[in-house]
């Protein structure tokens, strides 16, 4: 191919290409591009023109073609072959990993630098000559190297000529402004974000594929829950802000389902109560452009029907958008709901506080939390095959699985019929009695002391701990010695989501959607084998129990004929006490007893005060220093008509499973012996049809062998130091331990 004469069209328009200023220059340039200067890029949030750039199918697409010249159609000259396929894919990797500066200061400088790079004219002035392009040490044409960069020659050259982008600004607004809406998303990070994963599953299955060079859970040492991307359980306030400061990501958190438009009106609120008076705040402009470069990928808004939504959250919603109030009303709305935010937030701060302290060793206070599953999560018997008519018209009975995390000790799952056992107050002391009985055992092998004062922390419904009965139950705990003080804490409905709600997203994308089970037994040897390194890596121990028998607490502690009401469900508008304290008389605070002879109460007049006498502290809310007058719940004279447990009989609550449903899961097992008793052994639901058969005549009963309650206490004659803690003035001061590292 002969080169083109002087003066053609070609030459021409090389003449005027940014590679070439002064035209008839004859020296010229050679920039290889090598991929030691693009092997330090960081790895940046990636736009869709830098995935389009580093797609591998894409780069092998054009190098596989031959070069052409568009107007002769004849083969290129200019490019030499040799050029490897996975040193040009991993190169464009690294390139399109660079910020839009760090190309142009690479693309400037490799030019800038080259071997005979510039010439001096009239005037010391420097010109570019020609330049000779190279890719991994081997000689490109301009046209295959934008074909294979993917990149448009616009934007080549003016990276070359050093040219800065004026339309963007890294997305890093260091105005007043623009300072002040990352503020705000920060707060809300902290505060209202919860960290309970979503859509958890397809994270495990991205890390659980069939990809040679990850491990399968088998396989593996590392914590299960390490390998589900952006979830941490456990995940240390230090950490975080030690990652804020390096410069690192937040981890995704997710907030209630709102629109884009509650959150300014939020902002306009935090500004009104947070900044300066002259200081104005930033437009919807620049606030919309921090979320959507920033925060919108760390602050993730839920579905509509994810889950259910805070009461007073709708509320103020529905009322910013859909009111005909005036801007400043609705920006004083606005400023409440952020104060509502700000208060549940506190509420947490008190439980992430009282849970690190229950998991030092050192510590005399035990946090107990405990929840449980959705009903549906676990129906068996579970199908590997399709249903047919005669099977999709059968209802399948269910299990409902409970977790109890005791801080520091252990994590405990229980199994037990939705139809055949009570799930109620009674169901929620037998468990506790478990776990506090496993809780002592674990202190007495690990050689610590039993802790002094217990936490408990419940799902705000009536159907578990907020209820007479188990209010009774932690009185009865305090007055037989167990603990110096119980206090029994809720969140607020609608903020509720915590580590056990964290756990259970854990077991549902490890266990629930992976395993077919037919019987209860085989879902409790699968959450064992799944789950155990996911608790081992917690510090803590676990036990898998499918609970058969449940004693009847309430009829055990109706013989002290107390009735404590009033204060668990909301009556006229007014809200219901979300924090309850049990202790002694003699344990009572100087300003309690004031309260309490002000407000005594004329049926507490005719029992004699005695220091054993368990009294009731209520207030609103976990955070609030302000109670409610003590109320008298055991007087001490009637302590000794209770026995010292509950007797061994099992509690089948007061709809125990009915005749007609009885015969509807007999002819549920004859169905699945009918359609599946000719198939293999190990495929067949011969083993559900027999399960749902005894379940029909009745489970043997298997009675816990704790001991907790039986067990003799530690009389206490003397009362409790009064620390400093302003919300729970029983429980210990805890403060932040100094310590000290030597070196060898």
């Amino acid at each position: 191919m002969q080169p083109p004469a002087p003066g053609s069209a070609r030459d021409a328009s090389r003449s005027r290409s940014p590679e070439c200023r002064v035209q008839g220059q004859e020296k010229r340039r050679k920039v290889d591009l090598t991929m030691g200067m693009v092997v330090l890029a960081t790895a940046t949030q990636l736009n869709s023109y830098a995935k389009q750039g580093m797609n591998p199918d894409r780069i092998i697409e054009v190098l596989a073609k031959p070069c052409v010249n568009p107007r002769t159609q004849k083969p290129c000259t200019t490019c030499e072959p040799g050029l490897r396929q996975a040193e040009v894919v991993q190169f464009c990797r690294y390139f399109h990993r660079l910020e839009s500066d760090e190309k142009t200061t690479l693309l400037t400088t490799a030019t800038c630098f080259a071997d005979d790079g510039s010439d001096e004219i009239e005037g010391g002035e420097t010109f570019a000559s020609r330049t000779d392009w190279s890719l991994l040490g081997h000689r490109i044409c301009v046209r295959r190297l934008l074909n294979v960069l993917g990149t448009h020659p616009q934007t080549f050259y003016k990276h070359v000529q050093g040219h800065l982008d004026k339309r963007k600004f890294n997305h890093k607004d260091t105005s007043p402004h623009g300072m002040s809406v990352d503020q705000f998303f920060l707060e809300l990070w902290f505060t209202a974000a919860e960290s309970l994963p979503e859509d958890v599953d397809e994270g495990v299955e991205l890390v659980f594929g069939e990809e040679p060079e990850v491990p399968r859970p088998e396989s593996t040492t590392l914590p299960v829950h390490e390998h589900i991307p952006h979830w941490d359980p456990e995940c240390n306030l230090l950490d975080e802000m030690a990652t804020l400061g390096s410069g690192g990501a937040l981890r995704p958190k997710n907030i209630q389902h709102q629109r884009l438009m509650d959150l300014w009106w939020q902002y306009l609120a935090w500004v009104d109560a947070r900044c300066r008076p002259e200081f104005t705040p930033a437009s919807y402009s620049t606030f919309w452009r921090h979320w959507h470069w920033h925060w919108r990928k760390f602050i993730k808004i839920r579905k509509y029907s994810q889950h259910a939504q805070c009461k007073v959250c709708s509320e103020y919603s529905q009322y910013i958008h859909y009111s005909r109030s005036t801007p400043e009303d609705k920006q004083a709305a606005a400023k409440r709901w952020h104060t509502h935010l700000q208060d549940q937030y506190r509420d947490r701060l008190i439980y992430w506080n009282i849970r690190f302290w229950s998991r030092r060793p050192e510590s005399n206070v035990l946090s107990i939390i405990i929840d449980s599953m959705d009903k549906t999560k676990a129906c068996w018997p579970q199908y590997t095959f399709r249903k047919n008519k005669d099977l999709d018209k059968f209802r399948r009975p269910r299990l409902v699985i409970t977790c109890v995390i005791a801080h520091g000790y252990c994590c405990d799952f229980y199994l037990a019929e939705d139809e055949e056992m009570f799930h109620g107050a009674s169901t929620f002391c037998e468990i506790l009695t478990r776990t506090l009985g496993r809780v002592r055992q674990i202190c007495e092998s690990r050689g610590q002391r039993f802790p002094e004062h217990l936490v408990v922390q419940s799902d705000n419904t009536t159907a578990q701990a907020k209820n007479a009965e188990c209010a009774k139950f932690f009185a009865v705990l305090v007055r037989k010695f167990k603990f110096h003080t119980v206090v029994l804490n809720f969140l607020r409905v609608g903020h509720t989501h915590e580590d056990v709600d964290q756990m259970f997203a854990v077991l549902l994308a490890l266990v629930l959607r992976r395993i077919k089970f037919q019987r209860p037994s085989e879902l409790c040897d699968a959450i064992e084998a799944t789950m155990l390194n996911v608790v081992r890596n917690r510090g803590e121990e676990m036990l898998v129990a499918h609970l058969t028998h449940v004693r009847d607490f309430n009829a055990w502690m109706d013989v002290l004929h107390v009735g404590p009401e009033g204060t668990f469900l909301p009556r006229k508008g007014i809200d219901v006490a979300h924090s309850f304290t049990f202790k002694f008389r003699m344990d009572l605070k100087h300003s309690e007893l004031q309260q309490l002879n002000a407000n005594l109460p004329n049926n507490n007049r005719r029992f004699v005060p005695d220091p054993l006498d368990v009294f009731c502290i209520t207030k609103h809310f976990m955070a609030d220093t302000v109670t409610d007058p003590p109320v008298m719940l055991i007087p001490n004279e009637r302590f000794g008509r209770l026995s010292p447990a509950p007797g061994v009989g099992c509690y089948r609550g007061p709809s125990p499973i009915t005749e007609d449903r009885k015969k509807h899961l007999l002819k549920l097992a004859d169905a699945l012996t009918e359609f599946t008793g000719g198939w293999a052994n190990a495929h067949s639901y011969l083993r559900a049809a027999q399960e749902l058969r005894e379940m029909t005549t009745g489970r043997e009963a298997h009675a816990s062998t704790d001991g907790f309650l039986q067990r003799p206490s530690v009389l206490r004659q003397f009362p409790i130091t009064v620390g400093n803690n302003p919300y729970f003035g029983n429980l210990p001061d805890v403060c932040w331990r100094m310590r000290v590292a030597f070196g060898r």
